[in-house]
């Protein structure tokens, strides 16, 4: 998936249950959830944060490949682990730190649509796992991934909009 689906599913991951249950999402949790939509990525030097990061991106690769340790349960748990000790070393609201996890998940689960799928359980198992069968499986780019991303900016898009008003 590119960035901007990967950013528009943690939107609506994150939107939706607060417009539903009728809380507030501070701007910093939306920000924590974005960063985390897109920071499985790291590992694919093309990616919006790979770009950005381009020495620890050609590292990852080089170790590990594209949707492997940062696509998988490990690289998720370490990952909620040190967001866990950065948002509490400053003093960050606990809906930054659910947003981080809300956003990383939704990034692995969109990737789960990809008909290449994400090694889930690497470094422990190197099959890839996809929610829709191989040859339903949407590609990177495809018409089916912009309809999605379509729907997907409508929906969040209208749950902001419901917010102002």
């Amino acid at each position: 998936m590119m960035a901007h689906t990967h950013v528009l599913f943690a939107m609506f991951f994150l939107i939706l249950p607060s417009r539903v249950l009728g809380y507030h999402l501070p701007i910093e949790a939306i920000a924590a959830g974005i960063a985390a939509s897109l920071l499985p990525d790291i590992d694919h030097s093309k990616s919006m944060i790979g770009r950005t990061l381009i020495p620890i991106s050609l590292l990852l690769n080089a170790a590990f490949g594209h949707r492997t340790i940062t696509h998988s349960l490990l690289g998720f748990f370490i990952a909620i682990v040190l967001a866990y000790f950065i948002t509490a070393t400053l003093w960050l609201p606990a809906a930054v730190y659910i947003a981080f996890i809300v956003g990383y998940t939704s990034h692995i689960l969109a990737d789960m649509l990809n008909d290449a799928g994400v090694a889930l359980l690497y470094p422990f198992e190197k099959r890839r796992y996809s929610i829709l069968p191989r040859r339903w499986g949407i590609r990177t780019e495809s018409q089916s991934e912009h309809a999605i991303a379509t729907v997907l900016a409508v929906v969040v898009a209208s749950q902001f909009i419901r917010t102002m008003l």
